[in-house]
């Protein structure tokens, strides 16, 4: 039962150290397609992962064709979708005991960060990634560029995985990239912290939505890899 993982990334990453440390362990083969800047590319490599490869392809916003650039590398039974600004949970070894299920596709529970790493969207519960660990068929493929999901003639049962959790920090993305805009200097322990989301509570890169604090009783343990990178236990 081997499990591949299959990521897209733009020139600018500033998590995907953080996704590849959460993936590693359970990763037969990783495959990155995309056009990475110097210090992305170092952030990949400096994890000496020796299951990695990387595919250059510049960047075009066509999402479908990316990925299924790396589909056609990729030569595990399984398929792992992740994104480069994406965690998994600790628990992702779960994984392969799902792969070992009577099922074809499996959608994930998805925690989309809001604002500030300490709260959340609070518009739908839970938010679900959809099709992001699947068996590899012959006929598996992305057919859209943009909102893209997977798609196999062969995919005839379906299930839900909500104890391996993916957590999102794209639009954390936003303040890391162009902190200058809103504060300079800015750090990504400070991101989270209550002084932060109070001055900004109304700021959000695609506008604003109701949020909530996270809860990990109700939401789910927070990977450690994501604890230690912001600093998680010293926040107030």
């Amino acid at each position: 039962m081997s499990i591949g993982v299959l990521m897209i990334c733009s020139k600018n990453e500033p998590f995907i150290d953080l996704t590849l440390k959460s993936i590693k362990g359970i990763a037969d083969q990783i495959i990155i397609v995309g056009d990475p800047n110097k210090e992305t590319r170092k952030k990949i490599f400096s994890l000496e992962i020796p299951q990695l490869e990387l595919i250059w392809r510049d960047w075009d916003n066509n999402f479908g064709r990316a990925r299924n650039l790396a589909l056609r590398h990729l030569q595990t039974s399984w398929i792992l979708s992740i994104d480069a600004d994406e965690v998994i949970s600790d628990n992702a070894y779960l994984l392969k005991e799902y792969a070992r299920k009577d099922i074809d596709c499996y959608d994930i529970k998805y925690t989309h960060f809001i604002y500030s790493f300490g709260t959340v969207d609070n518009t739908t519960f839970p938010h679900i990634g959809i099709r992001r660990f699947y068996k590899k068929y012959r006929d598996t493929l992305y057919t859209e560029p943009i909102h893209e999901v997977v798609n196999s003639n062969s995919f005839k049962k379906k299930g839900f995985i909500e104890d391996v959790i993916l957590f999102h920090l794209g639009d954390l993305k936003g303040l890391v990239q162009y902190p200058s805009k809103y504060r300079r200097n800015l750090v990504l322990s400070e991101i989270h912290t209550k002084e932060f989301l109070r001055k900004w509570l109304n700021w959000h890169l695609f506008g604003t939505y109701p949020v909530r604090p996270y809860d990990e009783k109700k939401d789910g343990k927070i990977p450690k890899i994501i604890k230690d990178a912001f600093e998680w236990g010293n926040i107030e």
